[in-house]
């Protein structure tokens, strides 16, 4: 298991035998994601600022959850004043 509790798995290239250690954030890479050591010396060159150690992961799903649920609240408050709107104008006719 590593530090955080995670079982680190094996990197999916099939010559390689190391333990996944980074994983890329760039949503345009079309590379493997998750990356030993010997797949940081030949992919995502171009974007290695987006390629951070796996264990970033954790945080960057807490990160997304809570984006998620702010974004679920904001939606449940708009429809609430919608609704309100709504009633007035039903009201008022």
């Amino acid at each position: 298991m590593g530090q955080s509790g995670y079982q680190l798995k094996k990197c999916q290239q099939e010559d390689h035998n190391e333990q996944i250690e980074t994983i890329c954030y760039n949503q345009q890479c079309t590379d493997f994601r998750l990356n030993c050591s010997k797949c940081e010396e030949r992919f995502h060159q171009d974007h290695y600022n987006d390629v951070l150690r796996i264990n970033s992961l954790v945080g960057f799903i807490k990160d997304k959850n809570t984006e998620c649920q702010n974004l679920i609240s904001d939606l449940k408050t708009f429809v609430e004043i919608m609704n309100q709107s709504f009633s007035q104008l039903i009201s008022g006719i």
